[in-house]
Order: structure tokens, then sequence, then C-alpha cells
């Protein structure tokens, strides 16, 4: 069981232990036909993104969410195999409520409370329910791309997380074992955002789209994971977006 005290290696531990457990269980095949059919009791149109959160207790009194909602990448949802699951993790500190996110072998995606409660605050939310709060927050913003930029002073890398709503500020960590952690810190939305951190949401929009251009003249054979998620976030990664469209877009950033 996650509990406050406990040292960056004992929670990556249990996190990657309880996670692997939900992997190799009927969990994530059973959430995943379960829906497919909310979205049809709820008529959602297969082009649609419609995420779902599940909640469930493991064996090691752990508390996960489970999110599903069709892959970003597919035009429509077909089947369960067109579904995509993210796996949830939290426990509750004195300084609020804290959020795991397995990413890959030993990183950790992980988001301080404090971030929450700034989202709270500057989304103008209502409600005082963590869990609610959570939840609407990755309903929002969930196909993140990160752009590291520079050190602090006590040498840990910082980045920008760029999502629907805004932006979000943190640190990269590294532990004994090879554990990497991206520890999301704050939320900042678009609205208020300065000007160094516009500047570099343009600067990787305009990648963004040079890359996309490069694989629609045949230049490249794909796109990145993150270049695709960055494509969706500014809203023309889609078979409809032109060649000229691109040339347009690039060519007006480009001249600011």
């Amino acid at each position: 069981m996650l509990v406050e005290g406990m040292t960056e290696v004992e929670l990556n531990t249990a996190i990657f232990r309880d996670f692997n457990i939900i992997l190799n269980s009927t969990t994530q095949t059973r959430v995943e036909h379960s829906y497919i059919e909310i979205r049809k009791r709820m008529k959602i149109d297969k082009w649609e993104n419609y995420p779902v959160f599940t909640s469930i207790k493991t064996k090691a009194k752990n508390q996960w969410i489970l999110r599903t909602d069709k892959e970003h990448e597919l035009s429509s949802l077909k089947s369960a195999e067109n579904v995509s699951t993210s796996f949830i993790t939290y426990y509750h500190t004195h300084k609020g409520i804290r959020i795991f996110i397995p990413a890959s072998d030993k990183k950790l995606m992980v988001y301080n409370g404090h971030l929450f409660t700034r989202y709270r605050e500057r989304m103008k939310l209502t409600t005082d329910d963590p869990l609610t709060i959570i939840k609407q927050f990755f309903f929002m913003n969930y196909n993140q791309l990160i752009k590291e930029y520079d050190k602090n002073e006590i040498g840990e890398t910082r980045f920008i997380s760029f999502e629907k709503e805004g932006y979000l500020l943190g640190t990269i960590q590294e532990f004994p074992s090879k554990i990497k952690w991206l520890v999301h810190k704050t939320f900042i939305p678009k609205s208020t955002a300065t000007y160094n951190q516009l500047e570099t949401s343009n600067y990787v929009k305009l990648e963004s789209a040079k890359q996309l251009l490069h694989f629609k003249l045949g230049l490249t054979s794909e796109l990145s994971a993150s270049i695709k998620e960055c494509c969706h976030l500014y809203g023309f990664y889609d078979k409809e977006v032109t060649v000229d469209f691109l040339k347009h877009l690039i060519e007006d950033m480009e001249s600011h």
C-alpha cells in the first residue's frame, strides 16, 4: 500500500508491482469492453473522443483509476482493440493528493497536489472534491507534449508540458536504479501564460507542422508519438489537412 514516508525508490517499486499485476489480470480487457458498451448506451459518435474513468482497488489496497478512450490516432472507434487505457494511481499526503501514471519501465509521470489546487483556482471549478477535480483535469488534458528547456539551481532538468487547457511546469528527477520521474508541479491556463511560454508553444507548433508536412510529402516514413499528439493538440493532424495548408501555416508562422 502506498503511504506517505516511503522513499522514491520504494514508491516506484510498489507502483510498478501493482501495475504489472493489473496488466496480467483480466481487468483491462473487462474495462475496455465495458467502455464500448458505455459509448453505445450514451450514443457517442464513433469519431468522438470520450474519456471514461473506472475506479478499482487492488489486493495491495492501492486505489487506481483507469482512463479509457478512443485512440487519438484513429479516425473512428470500431472495437475494443481501438480503446486506449491509461492507469492512474494516487495516495494522500499532508500536502494533498499525489498522482502517479506509469509511462514506461521505471518511468513515472507524477502530479503533485499543488497542481490540482492551482487547476481548480485558475479554471474556476466549483467543486472541492479532489477526485472530481482530477477526473476533470484528465478528461480535458491528456495529449501532452513535453519540451525540456533548462536546469534549475540544483541541476534538475525543467520542462513545460502543452495541454488542451494550458501548460504544466515541472522538473525531471532521477533516482537510483535508473528510476526517472517527470514531476508536474503547477498549471497555467493559456489565457495567463507568459511571453516565454507562448514562444515555446509556437516553436513546438511550428516544428510539428514541419514534421507533418515532411510526412505528407513522403520525406519521412512516420511521425513520432509526441509529434502526433502535438498535431492533435493544435488541430491540424487529420487526413483532410492539405500540403498547401501546412505550407501556408509554416510560412505565416515564420514571417512573425
